[in-house]
């Protein structure tokens, strides 16, 4: 199997699992927005993006740990997950200690939801991601369509019959999550894995130096935009934070499937590091990658307001405006998390540290300028621009590992279609009709630009002919 196509086959496997809980999330939106208030909306999409950013701090990222280290062809299985599995139930310890202290800042109730998510969310991120490299994809697979159900049922009967509200929300989420980690305990045969023999603290070490600095790459995304809502809760209030919240669930569906991909990319980046040709192999997924961001983000922007129509109540409608800057922010996100894969691949993780903190450094502190000039959307252009930094940063910096070729010419091309659809979308001084016609033709002209893209498609598709023949 050619490295093309077996990356994009980890991808639709790795999907099929990631993918249950994610969507039933995203069908929910209509439930939500109409049996949540705006300001319920917003503290519960505060408090999901809070777990988040918690997950990877409590658990020390061991999973990410787990994950590449189980990769390694002479590595003892049992050794890595058991050390993994030490530390995490450590975190969950530590999370349960803290339910007390965190009452006092959010009240009893959030914090006894907040702090027993995180171990949830802890203890789970383990097993899903070593499910994933012990050839249980199918249990992984299965685990995220339960939690999906789960969450649809139990959504179901909180919100509509007994009309719960943000409580019903949140106890939704803790069952559904609980649901998940039970399956794969129990079908995964975890039991089998975990060796108390195995218990090392040379091993734990070994794993924590790799790990610890990929914290704050893991809470990059989430906390930027936790700082941003932080900022519009201070500066423009709970409401916009709500539009906020519900204008974040379309680059949600962009960053999901970013993620899953990323999953198998981090396979891929490791097995050819070690090849020749990794930077000609490097280089062309990244450059498709760009081109399909572009082509999502200019889809999303011709469909955006039909969109919003069809999937938020009306209340909600206004949040349009915010889904363009937000696509961006997504991409450049992206782009700045695959090249960072290369440190990890490494296993030189420090830098991730470095680069990561100085673009939260750049966003919260243009956040704070911009919202005092532009509101909400200045707070969205300076999470853009601080991804964006981080994002040249690290193409710069991992030049003498991989020398990534990027086509700067074409992507000038395609910000500058993207630009003018924007400006499409906001012009009061045309008609609905005239602004369909100028971005399908903008929208037209991206795909044209992106054709490469496409031919790659078509040519893993006839080797793929080829060899039925």
């Amino acid at each position: 199997m050619s490295k093309a196509r077996k990356l994009i086959t980890n991808t639709l496997i790795l999907s099929i699992g990631n993918l249950g809980s994610k969507f039933a999330a995203i069908i929910l939106v209509p439930l939500y927005t109409h049996f949540l208030s705006q300001s319920e909306f917003g503290i519960a999409d505060v408090l999901t993006t809070t777990i988040t950013v918690l997950t990877p701090i409590f658990a020390v990222s061991i999973a990410d740990a787990v994950f590449r280290f189980t990769l390694d062809p002479e590595s003892e299985r049992s050794e890595v997950f058991t050390n993994g599995a030490i530390v995490t139930l450590i975190g969950v310890f530590v999370s349960t200690l803290l339910i007390p202290a965190v009452s006092f800042f959010v009240g009893q109730q959030f914090a006894i939801f907040l702090m027993i998510s995180v171990s949830i969310s802890i203890v789970n991120s383990l097993l899903s991601n070593f499910m994933k490299v012990v050839d249980k994809v199918l249990i992984f697979t299965l685990s995220g369509i339960v939690n999906a159900i789960c969450l649809l049922v139990t959504n179901l009967i909180f919100l509509v019959k007994f009309r719960l509200g943000l409580e019903g929300y949140l106890i939704s989420a803790i069952i559904s999550g609980v649901a998940g980690i039970v399956f794969i305990i129990i079908f995964g045969k975890i039991s089998y894995f975990f060796k108390i023999k195995y218990f090392s603290i040379a091993k734990i070490r070994e794993m924590m130096r790799y790990s610890f600095p990929l914290i704050p790459n893991a809470m990059s995304w989430w906390l930027t935009n936790d700082a941003n809502r932080i900022i519009i809760l201070a500066f423009v209030g709970p409401a916009a934070n709500g539009l906020y919240a519900v204008a974040n669930k379309i680059p949600a569906i962009f960053s999901m499937f970013f993620s899953i991909f990323a999953q198998a990319w981090q396979i891929s980046a490791v097995e050819e590091f070690d090849a020749k040709d990794r930077s000609e192999f490097y280089s062309i997924v990244l450059q498709r990658m760009i081109e399909f961001s572009m082509i999502f983000n200019a889809t999303i922007l011709l469909f955006l307001k039909d969109i919003m129509k069809c999937f938020v109540s009306t209340n909600f409608y206004n949040s349009w405006q915010l889904v363009p800057f937000l696509l961006l922010t997504v991409m450049y996100s992206n782009v700045s998390s695959f090249v960072g894969t290369t440190y990890i691949a490494a296993k030189k993780t420090t830098m991730i540290t470095v680069t990561t903190f100085l673009g939260m450094g750049i966003n919260i502190l243009l956040g704070l300028v911009l919202v005092r000039i532009f509101g909400v959307q200045g707070v969205i252009v300076g999470g853009a621009i601080g991804f964006f930094v981080i994002a040249v940063i690290r193409i710069l910096n991992t030049r003498n590992l991989v020398s990534f070729k990027i086509n700067y010419i074409l992507l000038v091309c395609d910000h500058i279609v993207l630009g003018l659809m924007i400006i499409v979308l906001f012009s009061d001084l045309v008609s609905s009709r005239i602004e369909t016609i100028g971005n399908t033709l903008l929208l037209l002209l991206m795909l044209y630009l992106n054709k490469d893209f496409f031919y790659s498609i078509k040519k893993l598709i006839n080797r793929r002919k080829s060899k039925h023949v």
